[in-house]
């Protein structure tokens, strides 16, 4: 075992995380103890006395929020201390010290789970777990399960601490590979110029792209539209695996992005069939009513056969009438807004709706669905979009000097020259040098963008403004300094 001298610098210095507190299990059983006594109590004093039995009732009542207290507490004890240096890092556990050098981890297992509260993500539930060589599977060197909220600073920094692990296993990989050797990982092995997942070979000749997608590592192969592999990135080493394909799809990445097709699927959403089924008893009850119940059989079909699918260089709308497609790269503006719906209080899902508009003067294709709750794919997808509009975005910059943010927005060579909304109208023209932008927060669907020596934002936009996060996007490149060659013409955007 390496000593904490053998790790380098400390690069983050040390912090905690732990579990959530309050599970569901830990939820039911604190509410059901509430209730068994709260009725306890409600029986003894209608009856003017306490029974026996009510006695065991009430007991059990304050026995189930007693475990549910006890759960809790031990969930909050279970925490890690974290550490992290150049070449390893230190974990307390429990007051067990645990000193675990990089060069020692022959494999890696990462999953994570999102958590939301009315639709807007809450947190983020993890489990790394680290082998040293020869270590049981059931039992591996490290384990580091956290909960963090979204605003906690310490899941950034696991975050820091996974991709340095998975690059630096991944680079021994090819190491390995290179020497004629084989690097496994859990249900898949990658040797030579083929990836070998169970019983099938698939040729690294045939990958074109990989992701995550729907809680699983994807592989897809050329000429797929859904992805053919998925791969469970708790499983040993799956993460590094990907991460040695990912590298050899991105060296041919300039002749994989000229064909002709739109490339592979990066989400894709149906019609609710419940809906679809509704539509269609309903039209075959009122069947008799003539022109209804046939208007609702014609939209029932068309629900059923209606479907959206995003993919690498376009978008395609399905439906029974006809069908259309949109490339990105005719895409003029792109826009995308979410609606948390409530009734009575009560959160009832997210309204999502996507806006592509072409340049040809072609009518904008839409997309509008109503989800639970926001998730990943929606995301990537929405920030896929926006990064290739933003491209053309900075390529036009770099030929006329200013993009069209909005239309009271300008991003200019020296920074953005808009006129602020006010309560009545609209204000006098104002300059904002990129110096000067102190920086910005986005709550409630607005974008708050602040100045240096003020408190009060000097620029508020809605998120559902036209191409809002293309123009976002572009902006953070220029704030950034980013060279105007990654976005020339035959450059890549970076997704």
């Amino acid at each position: 075992m390496a000593s904490q001298t053998e790790l380098g610098q400390v690069i983050s210095g040390p912090f905690t995380v732990g579990l959530k507190r309050w599970r569901e299990s830990s939820t039911i059983l604190m509410v059901l103890g509430i209730i068994v006594v709260a009725l306890a109590i409600i029986i003894a004093i209608a009856d003017e006395g306490v029974s026996k039995p009510l006695t065991i009732v009430g007991g059990l009542g304050v026995f189930l929020c007693a475990l549910a207290i006890a759960l809790a507490v031990l969930r909050k004890a279970r925490r890690s201390i974290v550490t992290l240096h150049e070449d390893g890092c230190v974990v307390v556990q429990n007051s067990a010290k645990s000193i675990c050098a990089f060069s020692e981890i022959a494999a890696i297992g990462h999953t994570t789970k999102n958590h939301f509260a009315n639709g807007k993500p809450s947190g983020r539930s993890r489990c790394i777990r680290l082998w040293r060589k020869g270590d049981p599977l059931k039992r591996p060197f490290l384990e580091i399960v956290s909960y963090c909220k979204t605003v906690d600073l310490a899941d950034e920094q696991l975050d820091v601490l996974v991709g340095m692990i998975v690059d630096r296993v991944a680079d021994r990989m090819e190491e390995v590979i290179a020497g004629g050797g084989t690097a496994k990982g859990g249900g898949v092995q990658l040797r030579g110029d083929t990836l070998v997942v169970g019983n099938d070979t698939v040729p690294l000749d045939d990958i074109v792209a990989t992701g995550f997608h729907r809680d699983k590592m994807c592989i897809w192969r050329r000429e797929d539209d859904h992805p053919s592999v998925r791969l469970d990135p708790n499983e040993p080493n799956v993460l590094p695996i990907v991460q040695v394909l990912t590298r050899r799809v991105e060296q041919s990445r300039d002749e994989q992005d000229q064909g002709d097709g739109l490339g592979r699927i990066l989400f894709e959403r149906r019609t609710s069939r419940p809906i679809a089924w509704v539509v269609l008893v309903a039209g075959i009850l009122t069947i008799w009513l003539l022109g209804l119940g046939l208007l609702l059989i014609l939209l029932a079909i068309n629900l059923f056969k209606s479907s959206f699918r995003a993919h690498e260089r376009g978008v395609h709308k399905k439906s029974w009438f006809k069908d259309r497609t949109v490339r990105y790269t005719d895409v003029e503006s792109f826009t995308c807004s979410t609606t948390r719906m409530y009734y009575n209080g009560v959160y009832t899902g997210t309204t999502v709706s996507m806006k592509f508009v072409p340049g040809d003067g072609a009518k904008p294709l839409k997309f509008n669905r109503t989800i639970r709750n926001m998730d990943s794919d929606l995301d990537n997808l929405r920030d896929h979009i926006s990064a290739i509009v933003a491209r053309k975005m900075l390529v036009r910059y770099a030929t006329e000097g200013q993009i069209e943010w909005t239309p009271d927005t300008i991003i200019t060579g020296e920074g953005l020259h808009f006129r602020p909304k006010k309560l009545i109208g609209k204000g006098n023209w104002q300059d904002l040098p990129f110096d000067q932008i102190a920086g910005s927060t986005i709550e409630e669907g607005t974008l708050s963008l602040f100045a240096l020596g003020q408190d009060k934002p000097v620029l508020r936009l809605p998120v559902s403004t036209d191409n809002f996060f293309p123009g976002a996007v572009a902006l953070g490149h220029l704030l950034t300094e980013e060279s105007e060659e990654e976005f020339a013409p035959d450059g890549q955007p970076t997704p």
